[in-house]
């Protein structure tokens, strides 16, 4: 939040006027030496910019910021406050699930949907390293859209690299010089303090003297105020001006203040227990009737802080072990009000790695069971070596959140140390919790790497041991739930108890309770019960809105589903929505079949908007999490993806290597994991059938399809079985079985009427010939109504929503100038920008966008950008 303004703030309008440039501008920077009066003028404008309606996000930075993790994941926070409010604990434990490296990207495309400007203050940034500013910050600055102005205030230069791409008239730069207090500003201080009997002569000198630096003439005033009659003229250094301001204080507040300054911020609490004061509210309250250097930090004026100049000038007049010690004073009583985060930093500035480590132990699982691993892994980066001998709670700890955060291998790493050490103190033996909470971690890794049936053994052998821990026995019960969806054992799907409830606080069970839906309705998708899966899937989406204030993992996962879902039921407008809304972040953070089935779901509705030639970014995109994840089956899924696109482009070379890839793949699985080879089968044998329908010289199997058919029915798996019912009628017809392929192609469209999965046959690469089959089997006498009537459907005079787009025509067609425009879209040019370099005004450049959006069915610049590079457009 923005420092709250102090009392007795001087109005400078010349510098307050530059909110009309800053809001020209995509980055502004605001520069000078300590006690220049930064803070104070950036919260004048953000007081300004809200007044103009818009929307301000301000963060503060400090030396602990020193990863671009942290950075972004506190900025990413900052702004959605900005715009939704809420607590700020909650929206970084919302937030923290997202790898930080691509938070930038989910902030742009957030920003670019909404219609209001945003101001992102960036305070104190010079605490930060420059490369850490860098990675943090580039690609927010480079591809900032029109709305977002980003302002940052420090004493140091800011990365020239940060503003390389910036356009001069896009920048605004503010130092010292122009902070400076002219000489009627200093006489206007003057006045505003109630000091009138300043001789202009003393006037001329004070402002000589203190070169317009705001710091000295606060300083100043306050001496000014105390100074006896005849006595000597000021102190002209800072230094002496502070120290001439404290002399004169009187002796109880003078021995007080040092104390507060031990510390970066402090409440009427905190200021009673370091100070020795009774009346910590009626302290605070003469600093500010004095106007002491003393900041407020909150609206509520419950949190304060001195100025960082005085706060260090105090400092230095305290011995090192004073200093020490009020610091270990403050961590503990941070760490009595289970302020964990303060008391730890505290810890660390006093030296105290003991406490720090003690305390972190004392708080870590509670803090991955609220969603704020990310905070406890930078802790651990902070401390490396300290924390190498923690205790084996908080080394548990640290591998779960190493798991959340979709690092298996430091969580094995980890498991594996705790083993160790629980071995040497010869509690290994099956009656330990820690050794069930071991196997429960790698329970989760297990699931989390695609080892359902693994996972899910190791999840019940520790169920019983850990009915103690809900959130780790919801997490276990979540790991058994996927292990019999990933077998199809629908009765002990549904038998599966609920998630416990209590005694934790019901936001510790939201995750649990999210996932849960997302497992079950996934369990009704794959059974083809759509209508029922898109209740569930809408049950976790209210879910996460109402009691995860916005969280977007938590919203992503359902949406993810809901996006394959409505795609499959040939809503594509709702489809693309959610598909656009949500790609990004169910890459980051959703599990393997959520992934899939929106990459693949994202790809197709691409290939409806430009052709299915243009299909290869999201595939790209999946191939490189399928490498970096380690998932085999997602690799799979992709390759019959690449199969349909492939002979939809009539690249029968392609096609048929992807379809070796997908046998070398089975393979693999039936040497390594036979138990999980039964994916790798089925996507085998259906890329088989595809490739010999389209008359590719690859003879498929129609023994083992029948076998998997089958086997699918009595899995009650509907959309594996309309899969291999359609490839292997049109096999079968290729073949000259008509009969056969009838029979087949009658079973698939009364599964597709059931389910109401539509789009499945729209998408088969041989589209055309099901028509054929459906043709001739409409001559053959004993059809019932129904199955006529579903055949129907499958002739080109049929409903319009089953007919494929004609290959090689795109459906968008966009001129020459909306491409040029696209193509500076997606280089991060603003709107400006882009009228300057193509010779037009702006208003031009809105209606261009204008016309994109609707051409591609899309809301932002962000989402026209993506959606026309998949389509091959640009």
């Amino acid at each position: 939040m923005p420092p709250r303004r102090g009392r007795g703030t001087l109005p400078r309008p010349r510098l307050e006027q530059l909110i009309e440039r800053i809001a020209e501008c995509s980055l502004t920077v605001l520069k000078a030496p300590p006690g220049f009066g930064k803070s104070t003028l950036a919260s004048t404008w953000a007081e300004a910019a809200l007044a103009r309606g818009a929307r301000v996000a301000w963060l503060t930075l400090d030396e602990a910021d020193a990863s671009p993790e942290r950075l972004l994941l506190y900025a990413a926070a900052a702004i959605q406050r900005g715009f939704d409010g809420g607590e700020e604990a909650s929206l970084l434990n919302d937030l923290a699930l997202i790898p930080a490296q691509h938070l930038a990207t989910l902030l742009l495309n957030d920003l670019d949907r909404r219609q209001e400007h945003c101001y992102l203050f960036l305070d104190d940034y010079h605490c930060v390293p420059a490369e850490t500013l860098i990675a943090a910050f580039d690609s927010l600055i480079r591809f900032a859209p029109d709305n977002l102005h980003l302002v940052f205030c420090g004493r140091s230069d800011l990365p020239s690299s940060l503003f390389a791409h910036t356009y001069s008239d896009a920048l605004l730069e503010v130092d010292a010089g122009e902070l400076r207090f002219d000489l009627d500003e200093t006489r206007d201080l003057i006045l505003r303090a109630g000091l009138e009997g300043i001789e202009p002569a003393e006037l001329l000198d004070l402002h000589h003297a203190t070169e317009g630096w705001i710091a000295a003439l606060r300083a100043s005033l306050l001496n000014l105020r105390q100074r006896p009659a005849g006595s000597p003229r000021l102190a002209k250094s800072i230094t002496g001006l502070l120290d001439e301001l404290l002399n004169r204080l009187p002796g109880e507040l003078a021995r007080q203040l040092p104390s507060l300054a031990a510390v970066d911020k402090f409440n009427a609490p905190l200021a009673e227990h370091l100070a020795g004061c009774t009346d910590g509210q009626g302290l605070i309250a003469e600093l500010e009737r004095l106007q002491l250097f003393i900041t407020g930090l909150d609206q509520s004026a419950e949190w304060f802080s001195l100025h960082p100049l005085f706060r260090e000038h105090l400092r230095r007049r305290l011995q090192p072990d004073e200093l020490d010690r009020l610091r270990r004073m403050a961590a503990g009583w941070f760490a009595l009000q289970r302020n964990w985060m303060d008391a730890v930093r505290s810890a660390l500035a006093a030296g105290d790695t003991d406490s720090a480590r003690e305390w972190i132990a004392h708080c870590a699982m509670g803090m991955v069971e609220r969603g704020d691993f990310m905070i406890l892994l930078d802790w651990q980066r902070q401390l490396q070596d300290r924390l190498l001998q923690c205790p084996l709670e908080l080394k548990l700890a640290l591998a779960w959140a190493a798991a959340l955060a979709m690092s298996g291998e430091s969580a094995r790493q980890l498991i594996t140390e705790a083993r160790t050490e629980l071995a040497q103190l010869g509690r290994d033996g099956e009656q330990d919790p820690l050794h069930w909470e071991c196997q429960a971690i790698e329970s989760m890794v297990l699931a989390i790497e695609d080892h359902g049936e693994a996972g899910g053994r190791m999840a019940t052998n520790c169920l019983p041991h850990l009915i103690d821990r809900p959130w780790i026995y919801n997490t276990l019960l979540n790991v058994i739930c996927y292990s019999h969806l990933c077998a199809s054992r629908w009765e002990a799907f549904y038998a599966m108890q609920p998630n416990l409830k209590g005694p934790l606080e019901h936001g510790r069970y939201l995750f649990n309770q999210v996932y849960r839906l997302c497992l079950m309705g996934l369990g009704e998708m794959l059974q083809g019960r759509f209508s029922q899966a898109t209740a569930i899937f809408e049950e976790g989406l209210r879910l996460a809105g109402e009691q995860g204030l916005g969280h977007p993992v938590l919203k992503a996962l359902p949406s993810g589903f809901l996006a394959a879902v409505r795609y499959q039921q040939g809503k594509l407008d709702d489809a693309a929505k959610l598909s656009f809304e949500n790609i990004e972040i169910v890459k980051l953070g959703g599990f393997l079949d959520c992934v899939a089935g929106l990459l693949v779901t994202s790809n197709r509705l691409s290939s409806r908007n430009a052709g299915p030639h243009s299909v290869r970014h999201f595939l790209e995109e999946g191939e490189r999490l399928a490498q970096s994840r380690r998932w085999p089956r997602l690799h799979a899924h992709l390759l019959l993806e690449r199969i349909r696109a492939s002979l939809l482009e009539h690249k029968a070379a392609e096609a048929l290597a992807c379809a070796q890839q997908l046998d070398n793949l089975l393979e693999v699985q039936l040497r390594t994991s036979p138990e999980e080879a039964d994916p790798f089968r089925l996507l085998a044998c259906q890329g088989a059938l595809w490739c010999e329908a389209a008359g590719l010289p690859r003879h498929a199997d129609l023994e083992q399809a029948e076998l998997l058919r089958g086997q699918a029915q009595r899995d009650n798996r509907r959309l594996v079985e309309i899969h291999l019912a359609t490839g292997l009628a049109l096999v079968q017809w290729r073949r000259n079985l008509h009969g056969d392929a009838v029979a087949r192609l009658l079973d698939a469209t009364q599964l597709v009427e059931s389910s109401g999965a539509r789009q499945l046959l729209t998408d088969l690469p041989a589209y055309q010939t099901l028509a054929d089959i459906a043709a001739h089997a409409l001559q053959t006498p004993g059809l019932n109504q129904q199955q006529q009537a579903r055949l129907q459907r499958l002739l080109p005079d049929g409903d319009s929503r089953t007919q494929q787009p004609t290959l090689g025509q795109p459906a968008i067609a966009l001129t020459s100038k909306e491409r040029h425009v696209l193509e500076l879209v997606a280089q991060g040019k603003s709107n400006k920008e882009m009228a300057k370099l193509l010779g037009i005004a702006p208003e031009t450049i809105k209606s261009h966008m204008k016309n994109i959006f609707s051409k591609l069915q899309v809301d932002s610049r962000a989402q026209a950008a993506v959606a026309a590079k998949a389509a091959g457009l640009i």
